[in-house]
């Protein structure tokens, strides 16, 4: 697509050919993991994100190359969840007030869904930035060892800005790779599919699954990888690659309930994942085939 129509998909966008975009990454760093949006720093022209129709989306500045949204931590929006793993990200104007930012095919992460689409207010800044930036922001204390967040967006005069939940959690290491466990409260772990943990065989997503309890279910999911281009079709997880496993409910007696996961024994064995987690007065025994062991 023309530089020139990058911004809104019906009003045209002009960039001086002498000024182009620039790679640009911000990230957040929280409990020793970090979530990234990586893009294309556009300059400002003469068109705004204000003028961005109902209905249209606007790609972040990107030309060619998506722009993507990269957590290692689950991100929780409401009662939505974006599970760990790489996803192409844009702007959508939903009606005249409300403004979401969307992590294409973030449902497919947790098994289906219509994915995270995190709302937000558009409004002026008193500081007009020259072109696109995005930045994280801490929005008060922590809660439970999670971190309540804004993600901020400028260009221009506008600004943009939504707020979201972003985990902590523990890491252990276990034979073959290192399993996170992440702190999701207590009232969100039997709302569905729920991204509860990561599995990592290497250094990058290739060799990295999320663990998602589902009610009485529990599965391997690969991390979704984001399409490179602009043009590319989103592609969910290879199902040849997601693993069952099987959940058992424990008679622990809880004398205080857990205000958020936890987890109470982890072991990787004779190609078998225990997890045994607790959370408000639940304790559940989880046992998943090593993913890499399926052919």
């Amino acid at each position: 697509m023309p530089v020139a129509k990058v911004l809104l998909a019906s009003v045209p966008f002009l960039v001086p050919l002498a000024l182009p975009a620039q790679k640009a990454e911000t990230a957040f760093e929280w409990a020793k993991r970090n979530v990234k949006i990586c893009y294309e720093s556009l300059p400002v022209g003469t068109h705004s994100v204000a003028e961005l129709q109902p209905g249209a989306p606007w790609r972040l500045g990107a030309t060619h190359d998506a722009s993507t949204w990269q957590p290692s931590m689950p991100i929780l929006v409401g009662d939505t969840w974006l599970a760990p793993g790489h996803y192409r990200v844009n702007l959508q104007r939903e009606d005249e007030s409300k403004v979401v930012l969307v992590a294409d095919g973030s449902g497919d992460a947790v098994g289906g869904g219509t994915g995270v689409r995190v709302p937000g207010k558009l409004g002026k800044t008193q500081k007009p930035a020259k072109k696109l930036a995005i930045e994280f922001a801490k929005a008060g204390a922590p809660v439970g060892g999670n971190q309540p967040a804004q993600v901020v967006l400028q260009f221009g005069a506008d600004e943009w800005r939504g707020d979201l939940l972003v985990l902590g959690g523990k890491t252990v290491s276990l034979p073959g790779g290192k399993l996170s466990v992440f702190s999701v409260p207590a009232a969100n772990m039997e709302k569905g599919a729920v991204p509860i943990a990561t599995w990592a065989t290497g250094k990058d997503a290739e060799g990295s699954w999320n663990i998602v309890l589902d009610g009485e279910k529990v599965r391997f999911v690969p991390w979704m990888r984001a399409p490179k281009t602009i043009e590319d079709k989103v592609e969910a997880p290879d199902s040849a690659k997601i693993v069952e496993g099987k959940v058992a409910r424990l008679d622990t007696k809880i004398e205080k309930p857990f205000e958020a996961l936890e987890l109470q024994e982890a072991t990787m064995a004779k190609g078998e994942m225990r997890l045994v987690i607790a959370f408000a007065s639940s304790s559940l025994e989880c046992r998943l085939p090593d993913p890499k062991a399926k052919k």
